[in-house]
């Protein structure tokens, strides 16, 4: 109970700012432009300098094992998102991208960190390299239906890969974390739900609402995101005979997050259904206000250890 009060709360505070970057887009407060440099920062910036700042700390055996555990449970996660996304989307690529792949970064780091703390971005590390990973290669084929367009180049220049890279071997080396570097670390830090939140609002904005929320096949991507895939991620969770309760949690609110936006871009950027892979994303992202609580009340007590 104390989780999901926790994640409303954290979910009601998003949506708020969600709803800002939707008011400050259409009075033209925030513009192509500034929506652009966010998303910049984000990903070049905020998110690597979270992981980083999670992974930077000292060596033990007991967190050498936490990182092996996440790194197998999410692969685990990841190749049971793929194979349902597949099997209920098989000739619809972008649908089938946008429930394989859930919004980690922008949603799942935050909400983790509220229920677990400040450093509980480490348990999610893996999962979110992982997510990048496939989402440059198995997702770029569901997109476009060439597996020709597997970018393995484009994953090892990702911001992402390069600062769990970085981190890793700085945990790895067991060197030592300056206060200074810490303190400044947690400040940027701190910008990712707002600037995150306010963009996804920015995003939302930028549609036509009565064309996107009435297209159906949405709400079955939705349908499956947030309920199926975090209920039967759950069961495997559950089955599993390693990780703490800690570490199913946070792998679980990670994949009960809304698609992630790199469909559209990728949607975009290949000439595919631009306008349905956006729906996909803005319905999925108001709908988790809802649904992320939900799945925490009714699937918390199956990851208690």
């Amino acid at each position: 109970m104390q989780t999901t009060m926790i994640l409303l709360q954290k979910i009601a505070e998003m949506f708020l700012l969600m709803a800002a970057g939707f008011v400050l887009f259409r009075k033209g407060l925030l513009g192509e432009q500034g929506t652009a440099d966010i998303g910049r920062l984000l990903t070049l910036a905020v998110i690597p300098v979270i992981l980083i700042n999670s992974l930077w700390a000292d060596r033990t055996a007991e967190k050498t094992a936490v990182l092996v555990q996440s790194a197998v449970a999410s692969a685990l996660l990841m190749a049971l998102s793929v194979a349902a996304a597949v099997l209920i989307f098989p000739k619809d690529g972008v649908s089938c991208f946008g429930a394989a792949f859930s919004n980690a970064g922008f949603i799942g780091i935050p909400l983790v960190q509220s229920v677990l703390g400040g450093d509980a971005a480490f348990l999610i590390s893996a999962m979110i390299v992982m997510i990048g990973l496939l989402q440059y290669t198995v997702g770029l084929v569901m997109i476009t239906g060439d597996k020709g367009t597997m970018k393995l180049k484009a994953v090892l220049k990702n911001p992402v890969v390069l600062s769990v890279a970085l981190g890793t071997a700085l945990y790895a080396a067991n060197i030592p974390k300056p206060a200074l570097a810490a303190s400044v670390f947690s400040t940027v830090g701190s910008l990712n739900t707002p600037l995150a939140m306010l963009l996804l609002g920015a995003y939302l904005a930028k549609t036509d609402l009565k064309k996107v929320f009435a297209v159906r096949s949405s709400y079955t991507v939705s349908l499956v995101r947030l309920l199926l895939i975090p209920l039967a991620g759950a069961l495997l969770l559950r089955a599993l005979p390693l990780g703490s309760s800690e570490l199913k949690l946070a792998l679980f609110i990670t994949s009960a997050c809304p698609a992630g936006s790199l469909g559209a871009i990728f949607a975009q950027q290949y000439g595919k259904d631009y306008e349905k892979a956006t729906g996909q994303v803005c319905i999925s992202t108001v709908l988790c206000m809802a649904s992320i609580p939900l799945m925490a009340a009714l699937c918390g007590g199956l990851l208690q250890a």
